[in-house]
C-alpha cells in the first residue's frame, strides 16, 4: 500500500501488475509484465518506482507515474518469492526459490552488493529491521527464521522453533517491543523477543498453513491469514483474538498495511481488498491552557502548544515527551475534563482516570465506554455494559442507570446522553432521572459552557436546541437545523465551532460562516481563548493553528443575548478585516441599524439605509459618492419610492430628477397641476432627449407651439401636420408645406438610387 495516496499495488499469477486506487475502484495503472507468475512486488516511493520479482528470474523496475521500465535483470537462479525495500538506503533485498538472499544498490546500476547463504530451501520472505535497517530477518521452508546483518554473509542466529515451513514474518514497530512475527505451515504464529532470541507467545486458531503476518504499524494489532480463507486480528498486548474475517475469496496470500494509517490491503486467491479498521480520528485531547496529549501506537504523549499568537493559519509542531500508564490500558479514547487537572483514558473494555500534573492514578475500573460530566472535578459516567450506566460523582459511585434499552453510545456534557437504536435520551448526573426522550439518532452532543445550548449531530447535519430549566422540568426549543454532517467541534459562548470533510466553520444565531476550506479530513481538538486560535489536527496528528478573533466570537454573542451596550464595547477589539463579516451578521440577525453603523462599505450602508427606508441617510451617502449611471440611478428611484410612500414629494422629485425618472416627475406635475414643475420637466426631458415625455408635458401646458416645434425638430412632419389641424390650426398651412418638402426630397432621393 501507498503511504500517501489511495493505492494498493497488486500482482498477479497471470505476470500482470495493477496499482488501484481503493476508494474509487479504478485502475491507476497496468503493466503486461511478463507471461510468468509475478510472486513480489513493492512501491519504492521515493523515487516514484514499484519493484517487482518474476517466476522468470528476473527483477523488474517500473516509473508508476511514466509507466515506463527503469531497469530488468537476471536475479535468482530460481523463482524470486520476495523483495523488501530498505527505509533509507538505496539498497534491496530480494529472496528466491534457489534458497538465497541478494543485497543490490539501484545508485551502482544495481549491482549485486552481497549474497547471503545458509538457508536449506526456499527463502519465502525478508524484512528489513525497522529500529535498526543494518539487520534484517528471512525466513524460510527449511523451517527456521534467521537474522542478518547487511555487512556479513553469515547469519547472526537462527530461530528454529517451528515444527514446519516459515512463510511469513514482521517486525514490530513499537519503539519498545522488540519482537518479531512469524506464521507458519504449522498452522501456528510465534511472537519472538529478537534480543533475547525466545518465543514469548505462540498464537494459534488457524485451521491451514499461515501466509501472512502483520504488526499493525498504528493500531494494537496483530493481522494473521491463512490458507483457510480467513484473516484473524489479535490485540498486541493481550494476544486474545479479538475477530475473525472471512471474505469467501479463496485463500489469503498478502497481508499489507500503511504507515499511519488504519487501512488494510489483502491479497486473495479471487481478488484483493481493502477494508478499514476502526477509526481514522486521532486519539487526542487538549485543555484550555494550550496542553495536548496523545495517544500513538499505545505510547502516551504529552507537549505544550506554544507560538500559538498569529495572524494567519500556522503549522504547529510540539516537542512531545513520553507519559507512563497502567500497562493492560491501550486506549481508544482520551479526554481532559472540564479544568484539565485529570485525563480519563478508556479502552480493552477498561477505563482510568489519573492525574494530569503528577501522573498519580486516580481511579480505574471496567468500562465499554467512558465521558466527562461538564461540572464537578470527578463526575464521569461509564457503559459496564450495553444496558448498565453509572454514575459517579467526585469519584465515587452514586447511581447506576439499568436502561431499558441497548446503549449503543454514551455522551458526556451538562446532561449523560444515551444513545439506542434511532432515539436520544438525557439523563440527570445526579439523580440518573430521565430528562427528555428525543427521536433522533444521534451521532454526536456538545453542549455550551453555560447548558443552555445544545448541538445533536447526525448523519446528515445538526440540530441546534436551546435547554431551560422550568418548573415542570428541562424544556428544549428547536432553534435551527443546519445541513453539515459534523465531523468534530466546541462551543465558544454562543458559537458553535465544528469541522465537516471539507471545512472550518462556525454557527451562529442560525448563520454558518465559513473559516477555511480543508483539503482532507480535519478534526477540532478545540479553542485557545488567550492567543484566539482554534487548534485542528488531521489524521496523521499535524496540528495545525488557525486565527478567530476571540472579539468578534464574543461581540457575535452578546449580540444574540441584544447587549448591545456590551457588543459596542467590544467592536473596537475586532480587527477591520472582520468588520464586513460582522456586518452581514447583524443583517441576518435583524439588526439593520448596527449592520450599517458597522460596515465600512458606502454601498453596502447604501443598501442597509434603503432597506430600512432612512432616506435621508441613503441621500447623503449618494452625494458623497457623487457617481452616475445606471446602477446609481436605481437607487436614487428607489429612495423616491420612500419619500413618496411617506408624502415628501419634494424629496422625491429630487430623487427622481437624479434618477432621471421624468416619467415619474411627469406624473406628479399632472396630479398637482403644477406648471412650473411641468415646464421644469419639459426642459430636463429635452436634455436628456425623452421625446415623449417632453411632447406630453408641453401638451399639458396646452403649449402647442412647444409640441409643433418639438415634432418639426424630430422631422416627423406627418404627425406635425395632423396636431396643426387638431390643435393649431394657424400653424396649418405650415405643417402641410414642411411636408410637402420632405417627401420631394424623398423622391428625389429614391431616383437618384435608380439611376
Amino acid at each position: 500500500m501507498h503511504s500517501t495516496e489511495p493505492w494498493i499495488l497488486t500482482s498477479l499469477f497471470s505476470g500482470k501488475l495493477y496499482i488501484w486506487n481503493y476508494n474509487t475502484g479504478d485502475v491507476v495503472r497496468q503493466w503486461d509484465v511478463t507471461n510468468t507468475p509475478v510472486r513480489a512486488c513493492k512501491f519504492i516511493e521515493r523515487k516514484q518506482w514499484v519493484i517487482v520479482g518474476c517466476d522468470d528470474l528476473k527483477i523488474r523496475v517500473y516509473n508508476y507515474n511514466t509507466a515506463e521500465k527503469v531497469t530488468e535483470f537476471d536475479a535468482h537462479s530460481d523463482y524470486i518469492r520476495c523483495i523488501d525495500v530498505h527505509p533509507t538506503e538505496p539498497l534491496i533485498l530480494s529472496g528466491g526459490d534457489d534458497m538465497m538472499i541478494k543485497l543490490w544498490n539501484w545508485e551502482q546500476n544495481w549491482r549485486n552488493v552481497r549474497t547471503y547463504e545458509g538457508h536449506s530451501h526456499y527463502v519465502m520472505q525478508v524484512k528489513f529491521n525497522p529500529k535498526d535497517s543494518n539487520t534484517f530477518a528471512s525466513c524460510s521452508l527449511d523451517n527456521t527464521i534467521k537474522v542478518w546483518g547487511l555487512n556479513t554473509s553469515s547469519p547472526y542466529y537462527t530461530l528454529n522453533e517451528h515444527k514446519a515451513g516459515v512463510n511469513c514474518l514482521c517486525y514490530s514497530p513499537a519503539g519498545d517491543k522488540p519482537y518479531l512475527l512469524s506464521g507458519s505451515d504449522d498452522k501456528t504464529i510465534r511472537i519472538w523477543d529478537y534480543q533475547t532470541k525466545t518465543c514469548i507467545q505462540t498464537l494459534e486458531g488457524h485451521t491451514e498453513n499461515i501466509t501472512a503476518v502483520l504488526f499493525h504499524p498504528k493500531l494494537p494489532i496483530i493481522v494473521s491469514g491463512s490458507e483457510d480463507g480467513s484473516l484473524r486480528i489479535w490485540h498486541s498486548v493481550t494476544y486474545r483474538c479479538e475477530l475473525t474475517l472471512n471474505y469467501a475469496s479463496g485463500r489469503v496470500w498478502a497481508v499489507e498495511s500503511a504507515e499511519q494509517s488504519s487501512k488494510l490491503g489483502i491479497g486473495f486467491d479471487e481478488g484483493s481488498a481493502v477494508i478499514q479498521l476502526g477509526s481514522e480520528v486521532p486519539i487526542l485531547s487538549m485543555d484550555g491552557n494550550g496542553h495536548v496529549m496523545l495517544c500513538d501506537n499505545g505510547d502516551i504523549r504529552t507537549a505544550i502548544l506554544q507560538n500559538l499568537h498569529c495572524t494567519e493559519e500556522t503549522a504547529l509542531s510540539p516537542v512531545y515527551k513520553d507519559i507512563s500508564v497502567r500497562e493492560w490500558l491501550f486506549p481508544q479514547s482520551l479526554h481532559y475534563n472540564n479544568n484539565g487537572r485529570f485525563m480519563l483514558l478508556c479502552g480493552d473494555g477498561e477505563y482510568s482516570i489519573s492525574t494530569t500534573r503528577v501522573l498519580r492514578s486516580k481511579c480505574f475500573g471496567p468500562a465499554l465506554e467512558a465521558v466527562w460530566a461538564a461540572d464537578g472535578n470527578g463526575d464521569y459516567a461509564v457503559k459496564e455494559t450495553p444496558s448498565r450506566v453509572k454514575l459517579f460523582s467526585n469519584f465515587k459511585e452514586s447511581y447506576t442507570i439499568e436502561t431499558p434499552f441497548q446503549v449503543e453510545k454514551i455522551f458526556g456534557g451538562k446532561m449523560l446522553g444515551a444513545r439506542g437504536q434511532n432515539f436520544l435520551v438525557f439523563y440527570d448526573w445526579q439523580s440518573g432521572d430521565v430528562v427528555r426522550k428525543i427521536d433522533v439518532a444521534a451521532t454526536s452532543v456538545f453542549w455550551n459552557e453555560e447548558g443552555s445550548l445544545v448541538v445533536i449531530g447526525t448523519a446528515d447535519g445538526f440540530f441546534v436546541l436551546a435547554a431551560e430549566e422550568t418548573e415542570a422540568g428541562v424544556a428544549f426549543e428547536l432553534l435551527h437545523e443546519v445541513g453539515d454532517a459534523v465531523v468534530s467541534g466546541c462551543w465558544v459562548g454562543a458559537c458553535f465551532l465544528y469541522t465537516t470533510e471539507k471545512g472550518f466553520k462556525y454557527y451562529v444565531g442560525g448563520e454558518v460562516i465559513i473559516v477555511k476550506h480543508l483539503q482532507s479530513r480535519g478534526f477540532l481538538l478545540g479553542y485557545l481563548d488567550k492567543e484566539s486560535v482554534a487548534v485542528l489536527v488531521d489524521k496523521d496528528k499535524n496540528l495545525t493553528a488557525v486565527p478567530l478573533d476571540r472579539a468578534l466570537l464574543r461581540y457575535q454573542t452578546a449580540v444574540l443575548a441584544k447587549n448591545f451596550e456590551l457588543a459596542n464595547s467590544i467592536l473596537p477589539e475586532i480587527g477591520q478585516q472582520e468588520l464586513e463579516k460582522l456586518s452581514l451578521f447583524l443583517q441576518s440577525q435583524g439588526f439593520l441599524e448596527e449592520a450599517m453603523n458597522v460596515t465600512r462599505d458606502a454601498m453596502r450602508k447604501l443598501d442597509l439605509a434603503i432597506s430600512m427606508k432612512n432616506e435621508k441617510t441613503a441621500i447623503q451617502i449618494l452625494e458623497e459618492i457623487s457617481e452616475e449611471g445606471p446602477e446609481i440611478a436605481k437607487y436614487w428611484s428607489q429612495i423616491a419610492e420612500i419619500c413618496m410612500a411617506k408624502g415628501d414629494i419634494p424629496t422625491a422629485l429630487k430623487c427622481n430628477e437624479h434618477a432621471k425618472d421624468f416619467s415619474t416627475m411627469l406624473l406628479i406635475a399632472s396630479c398637482y397641476s403644477d406648471a412650473e414643475l411641468m415646464k421644469r420637466t419639459e426642459e430636463l426631458a429635452r436634455e436628456a432627449e425623452w421625446s415623449n415625455v417632453e411632447l406630453m408635458a408641453a401638451f399639458l401646458r396646452k403649449d402647442t407651439k412647444a409640441c409643433f416645434d418639438l415634432l418639426v425638430r424630430k422631422k416627423r412632419y406627418p404627425e406635425a401636420a395632423f396636431f396643426a389641424s387638431t390643435y393649431a390650426p394657424e400653424l396649418q398651412n405650415e405643417a402641410v408645406e414642411l411636408w410637402k418638402e420632405d417627401m420631394q426630397r424623398r423622391e428625389s432621393s429614391m431616383k437618384k438610387g435608380n439611376m
